[in-house]
């Protein structure tokens, strides 16, 4: 599903999405892979989304690109459309990267009809290179570039077909290295398993596919299909040299063969497709007329090459396992963290000492909607460098459900001190809520957390005369203490301290649940807790 998502972001030009960390979220997802799944990743990424049933005579209305269910045989599925500007073909793809195209009136019949739409970005040439510098295109470039470079030199068809045929090899070679390491993609597992006598994984796992018990062949195809291209690259196609590797190489294919015929009793594909490459490129070099013979210097740069290919992959390979480890954790991580019924339950754990309502009372810098049935308290300093991403997460949160929250902001500045840094900001704040209108307010609160800088920040929004607000400051700080908050930033939801086992950032996974069903703040909560202490003390 990732996949799918992501080439529809690409076609409706949204480029800087990481691709990683939309796996990660989707993956996490505790609805996944629902298309609720969807909208919540595309709301991470603050893209704009809808998600609606659409009557099919409205289809031809649709945008360009939609995600949308289709039926298949196998039942309904995720796609892509891609309507044709004549609205009279339809072109689907699917999450598996199959293409099909049929005529409109024959899809009508198997459409769903919801969709998932987003608006498209106009194309800049900024993210066009972004999407240059992918890592696969890059890579793709590499080899055309090595193929000019080698062909330069070697223009004649044996050389050439030698090293097209030496990066099916590696091809091959790291299809078996991410079979090993069960990386492996549905598509691979499924051509490998393909007959009931073919299995790549019972081949490349077993005991005798590693040569005394040390090298795997795995390890061994990789390291020779690296080691061979890059001698054919800065050394040419030398064809004595060539037929002598070929003739080594021998001996480990028969064996390869022989212990999947006697030991194994089953076929590993992948191994079969890397022993007709190597015995294809060892028939090419018997084509002409040269002598055999064993050009042993050249021969031994080569053993030497290998083995020093060898020693990096076997370092590397526990690597990229480890990363891959990494990754699956950091998935079950995050499913475990958006777990619903975990947050609630620590964020009901801790109710307020002192909840006398201070959000209703009307001295408070307050956006969003009065009447949301969640209220959120940002407890927060100006001078206070943490306070930064919290503002940011507050702002988003307003910025895409501002008429189902209300967040009030109390300041925890030292009042006391007239010529303080953060009172004077705190202040000035105020003034410009009570004074002017909460979105100049908000305006210089954002301006605040963008640069910090007091000096220019004065200048522009200016400075309080008289602290005429002073008492609220007091009224707030005391609040603080009362409730023994004394640290910066905080967050209280619905009378309830925010939980300290999740980051604030973390509010957006589940903010459409306290939306619908928001915590209700009770007194019984805090007395629980109280006596919860008094037995332990």
């Amino acid at each position: 599903m990732d996949k799918l998502v992501l080439k529809y972001l690409v076609e409706s030009n949204y480029l800087n999405i990481d691709s990683q960390d939309l796996k990660l979220q989707l993956l996490a997802h505790p609805d996944y892979p629902s298309l609720k799944s969807i909208t919540d990743t595309l709301d991470y990424f603050k893209i704009e989304n809808i998600a609606a049933s659409i009557p099919k005579e409205y289809l031809d209305q649709l945008p360009e690109h939609f995600l949308t269910l289709v039926g298949t045989e196998e039942g309904k599925q995720l796609v892509m459309v891609s309507r044709h500007p004549s609205n009279t073909r339809i072109r689907i793809y699917s999450d598996k990267g199959h293409k099909e195209k049929i005529q409109l009136e024959d899809f009508e019949p198997r459409w769903g009809p919801t969709i998932i739409a987003i608006e498209p970005q106009k194309p800049e040439l900024d993210k066009k290179i972004k999407r240059i510098s992918n890592f696969k295109l890059v890579g793709g470039l590499l080899i055309v570039a090595s193929l000019f470079l080698y062909g330069w030199n070697n223009f004649e068809l044996i050389p050439v077909l030698y090293y097209l045929l030496s990066f099916g090899g590696a091809y091959l070679s790291f299809l078996i290295a991410r079979e090993e390491m069960g990386l492996n993609t549905a598509n691979i597992v499924k051509l490998c398993t393909k007959y009931s006598n073919t299995s790549c994984s019972d081949v490349i796992k077993s005991n005798g596919a590693k040569l005394f018990g040390l090298v795997s062949l795995s390890d061994m195809a990789i390291s020779y299909s690296a080691t061979l291209i890059l001698f054919l690259l800065f050394n040419g196609y030398q064809n004595s040299i060539l037929m002598s590797i070929g003739a080594l190489s021998v001996p480990v294919l028969i064996y390869s063969v022989f212990y999947q015929w006697y030991s194994v009793k089953k076929w590993c594909l992948l191994c079969l497709g890397i022993a007709a490459v190597i015995v294809t490129q060892f028939s090419l070099t018997l084509i002409g007329n040269t002598p055999f013979y064993l050009p042993v210097k050249e021969v031994s740069f080569f053993v030497f090459a290998f083995a020093a290919s060898l020693f990096l992959w076997t370092r590397l390979k526990p690597l990229i396992k480890e990363n891959h480890s990494l990754r699956s954790a950091r998935i079950d991580f995050m499913k475990f963290k958006r777990n619903l019924e975990l947050f609630t339950g620590l964020l009901t754990k801790k109710a307020l000492v002192k909840d006398d309502k201070i959000y209703d009372s009307g001295s408070l810098i307050s956006f969003g909607n009065p009447k949301a049935p969640l209220k959120i308290i940002a407890i927060t300093n100006p001078l206070c460098g943490f306070c930064k991403a919290s503002f940011q997460t507050y702002t988003s949160l307003l910025d895409t459900h501002a008429e189902d929250i209300h967040i009030s902001f109390v300041f925890n500045v030292n009042y006391q001190s007239e010529n303080n840094e953060g009172t004077q900001i705190s202040h000035r704040l105020l003034e410009k809520f009570f004074l002017e209108d909460e979105e100049k307010c908000l305006d210089a609160f954002k301006e605040w957390f963008q640069d910090r800088n007091i000096a220019s920040w004065q200048k522009k929004f200016g400075i309080s005369k008289k602290l005429t607000y002073k008492h609220l400051l007091e009224a707030q700080s005391e609040w603080c203490k009362a409730n023994s908050i004394n640290y910066t930033p905080a967050t209280v939801i619905n009378g309830y301290y925010f939980p300290k086992e999740y980051e604030i950032k973390d509010l957006g996974l589940f903010i459409d649940e306290l939306i619908a069903a928001p915590p209700a703040y009770s007194s019984d909560s805090q007395k629980k807790q109280g006596n919860s202490e008094l037995i332990k003390t």
